[in-house]
């Protein structure tokens, strides 16, 4: 929280209540999830048979999931940490405008109904994180399932 501006006095323990469970569910949901999956081949959410399927749409949505590599894992990746970023949003906002006076019913109050008090506000709130972190779960996913050489660090561990 204090790198996004929030000062330690207006930290609350109600504010780390929810806080660190989230910060912990988004690095569960992201780090864990891809980095499990470094150098190992994506395997498509559409079934395989589709890859040869008579349907052009069946065809195309394979080759689309695999080049983009669109696996279980990037559902993951962008629900959950899509999911705890709201989360941790709403704390590091509710802190930044009510300061220690945050309960645990203003966060709860944010996540509804977002900055304009409204259940649209909160809705719009929430579908731009799941938007945002979608696209970066999406290069995140791409990035880590690429084949991961390393002839350098390999030479080096069997020379020893």
């Amino acid at each position: 929280m204090k790198g996004c501006g929030v000062l330690y006095t207006q930290m609350t323990i109600s504010s780390f209540l929810v806080f660190v469970p989230a910060l912990i569910g988004r690095l569960a949901a992201g780090v864990l999830t891809q980095q499990a999956k470094v150098g190992t081949e994506s395997v498509p959410v559409v079934p395989e048979e589709w890859e040869h399927s008579e349907e052009t749409w069946k065809r195309e949505a394979f080759k689309t999931a695999k080049a983009l590599c669109i696996d279980v894992d990037f559902f993951t990746t962008a629900a959950g940490t899509g999911v705890f970023q709201h989360v941790l949003n709403a704390v590091t906002f509710v802190l930044l405008t009510r300061g220690n006076k945050t309960t645990i019913f203003d966060i709860g109050k944010f996540l509804l109904l977002g900055v304009n008090n409204t259940l649209a506000s909160g809705a719009v709130q929430a579908v731009r994180t799941l938007v945002m972190r979608t696209f970066f779960g999406l290069a995140w996913n791409m990035a880590s399932s690429q084949p991961w050489e390393t002839p350098v660090f390999n030479a080096a561990v069997k020379g020893h």
